[in-house]
C-alpha cells in the first residue's frame, strides 16, 4: 500500500475517532457511566451510560438484551411471556458486541464504527483520486462537520453509513475496472444497509443498472441481496405494525403545531390526547401499562407503546391523525415536504437537535452548512452534466432517498443532519469525482 494512502487511512482515522472521544471525556464530565449494566433489562434501561440515546433506549437494546438472555425477542416476567416486536431486525447488530463485549460493549460499538466509517471514507476517496493526498484530506475534511454528531452513539446512523461507503467503494470499484468481484464484493454492504434501513434499497439504483448493463449472470444475485433483507423489514412490519411510527410523530408535530410549543417527551402528548386516546386503545385491548411489570411507571408506558403493543397505538394515531386532519394540513404539508428537501442539502434549514446543544455555537455551524449546501448543488450538477454513465446511476439512487425523506416529518421537526448520515457516501462520491473532472486537465 502506497505510504500517502497509509497516511490518508492513519489522518480520518484519527480525526474521525476524536467525536468519541470527546463524547467519553463528556460522559466522564457528567458522571455517566462508560459500561451498560446486562443484570436485568430495567437496570440496562434506566441506566445512562456513554452513547445511549432515545433511540437507543426502548427501540434497540430491549430485543438486543432478550437475545442475550433468551435466544430470542421476549420479556419474561412473573405475569407471562411477552414478544417484543419494534425494531427487532435492526437490534441484531447490538447483539454480537453484548456477546463478544459485555458490559463495555457502548465503548467497543460506538469506536468499531467511527474506525470502519474513516477507513470506508479513506478507501473510496482513493479510488476515486489516487496519489492526490491533500485533496482527499480535504474531501475528508470538509464532511467531518455533517457527519461527526451522531457519529458516536448507539444508533443505526454509523454503521450504516459505513456500509454504504464500503458498498459506493466496491460499486465504484467495479464501474472502473469492470472487475465482477468488486461487484460481488459490494453486496453484503448493500445487504447490511438495507437489513438496518429498508429504504436504503433505493440506493440498489446503481448496482441494478450496472448488473442488468454489463453483468446480467449477477442480476438475481443483486435482486436477492436487496429483497431478502428487505422482506425481513417487511415481514416485521406485518406482523408487529408500522415500524417507524410515523403516525405518532406526524400527529404530535400538527398537535404542537397547533398549540404552539412542543410537549416535553412523548408521554406528555399522550396524556395531552384525553379520552379519545385511551377508549382507542382499550377497544384494541391494551392493557393497563402497569401490568408490564417495571418498577417506574414511565418506563412502563413507553415499554409497551414502543414493544408490546406497537400495532395498537399506531394504529390508534392513525385514526387520531386522519380523524383530525384538514384541508389546511395538505397545505402545509405541500409547503414543509419541499422544505424538507431542501433541508437535506442545506441542513442549516432543519430542526437539527445539533443546533439546540450547540446554543451559541450553532451559527457559525449554520453558516459551514450553507457553504457545504452550495457545494453540493455543484458536484449534483457536475455528477448530473459530467459524470455520463459512470456516475448518473448513483445520482439516481441519491435523489429517490431524497424524496422519500423529504415525506419524513411532514409537519416539521426535520432532522436532516441525521437523515443527512445516508446521503454522506453518495457525497463524497460527488465531491471526488467533481475535483477529478476539474483536475484532468492539469494532470494532460
Amino acid at each position: 500500500m502506497p505510504l500517502k494512502r497509509v497516511k490518508l487511512h492513519l489522518y480520518l482515522s484519527v480525526l474521525y475517532l476524536l467525536p468519541v472521544l470527546f463524547k467519553v471525556a463528556n460522559a466522564l464530565l457528567r458522571g455517566l457511566s462508560l459500561t451498560a449494566p446486562l443484570d436485568t433489562l430495567e437496570e440496562l434501561l434506566l441506566t445512562d451510560f456513554v452513547g445511549k440515546s432515545s433511540d437507543t433506549f426502548l427501540y434497540y437494546l430491549p430485543p438486543a438484551y432478550s437475545l442475550l438472555r433468551y435466544g430470542e425477542p421476549v420479556f419474561i416476567t412473573d405475569s407471562g411471556v411477552f414478544t417484543l416486536c419494534y425494531r427487532v431486525v435492526q437490534s441484531f447488530v447490538f447483539y454480537p458486541f453484548m456477546v463478544a463485549f459485555g458490559e463495555y460493549f457502548p465503548l467497543y460499538y460506538v469506536f468499531t464504527f467511527s474506525l470502519v466509517f474513516a477507513n470506508g471514507l479513506a478507501a473510496l476517496l482513493w479510488e476515486i483520486n489516487p496519489n492526490r493526498l491533500r485533496l482527499n484530506l480535504l474531501v475528508g475534511s470538509l464532511i467531518f462537520p455533517t457527519a461527526f454528531y451522531y457519529l458516536p452513539f448507539l444508533m443505526l446512523e454509523a454503521p450504516t453509513a459505513s456500509a454504504l461507503l464500503l458498498y459506493t467503494y466496491f460499486t465504484f470499484r467495479y464501474v472502473r475496472r469492470r472487475s465482477d468481484t468488486n461487484l460481488v464484493l459490494a453486496l453484503p454492504f448493500l445487504m447490511f444497509a438495507v437489513f438496518l434501513r429498508p429504504e436504503m434499497a433505493l440506493l440498489s439504483a446503481p448496482l441494478l443498472f450496472f448488473a442488468f448493463r454489463s453483468a446480467k449472470k449477477y442480476l438475481p444475485l443483486v435482486l436477492l441481496s436487496v429483497l431478502t433483507p428487505l422482506s425481513l423489514n417487511v415481514r416485521q412490519t406485518l406482523k408487529c405494525g408500522d415500524q417507524s411510527n410515523f403516525y405518532l410523530w406526524a400527529y404530535a408535530q400538527r398537535v404542537e403545531r397547533e398549540r404552539g410549543k412542543p410537549y416535553g417527551d412523548v408521554l406528555d402528548f399522550i396524556n395531552d390526547l384525553g379520552e379519545d386516546f385511551k377508549v382507542c386503545l382499550k377497544k384494541k385491548g391494551v392493557p393497563d401499562p402497569s401490568s408490564v411489570g417495571f418498577g417506574s411507571p414511565e418506563l412502563n408506558s413507553y415499554f409497551q407503546m414502543f414493544q408490546l403493543n406497537n400495532r395498537e397505538y399506531s394504529a390508534c394515531f392513525r385514526e387520531l391523525f386522519l380523524k383530525d386532519l384538514e384541508p389546511r394540513d395538505v397545505i402545509s404539508l405541500l409547503r414543509q415536504i419541499p422544505v424538507n428537501f431542501a433541508s437535506l442539502i442545506f441542513p442549516s434549514l432543519s430542526s437539527s437537535r445539533f443546533f439546540e446543544r450547540a446554543g451559541a455555537l450553532s451559527l457559525p455551524f449554520k453558516v459551514f452548512y450553507v457553504v457545504y449546501g452550495l457545494l453540493t448543488v455543484f458536484f449534483l450538477l457536475c455528477a448530473w452534466s459530467c459524470g455520463k454513465r459512470e456516475i448518473s446511476p448513483f445520482l439516481v439512487g441519491y435523489i429517490l432517498l431524497c424524496f422519500l425523506y423529504a415525506l419524513y416529518n411532514p409537519f416539521g421537526n426535520f432532522d436532516a443532519l441525521r437523515f443527512k448520515m445516508y446521503l454522506l457516501p453518495f457525497e463524497v462520491l460527488f465531491a471526488g469525482f467533481t475535483f477529478r473532472e476539474f483536475l484532468r486537465p492539469l494532470q494532460s
